[in-house]
């Protein structure tokens, strides 16, 4: 669902250190290190995320609401 009201650029969640320093060992495995963890991280999310549907926050914001009245 967040990615019809909100895409994201290139399919990806996670952005960070598009330029590393290679001088740096850190910089230089960052990627290495991390994408493919990101990449599961948010499969996983996005898996998860697919068991909601318009309907179920709608019947959840009412059950909210009526709650306050």
């Amino acid at each position: 669902m967040y990615q019809a009201i909100e895409p994201l650029e290139d399919g990806n969640l996670f952005r960070f250190h598009e330029s590393p320093n290679p001088e740096c060992p850190v910089g230089r495995n960052i990627h290495s290190l991390l994408d493919d963890k990101l990449k599961d991280i948010q499969e996983a999310m996005e898996s998860e995320m697919k068991k909601y549907t318009l309907n179920d926050l709608r019947s959840g914001i009412q059950e909210l609401l009526a709650k306050e009245a």
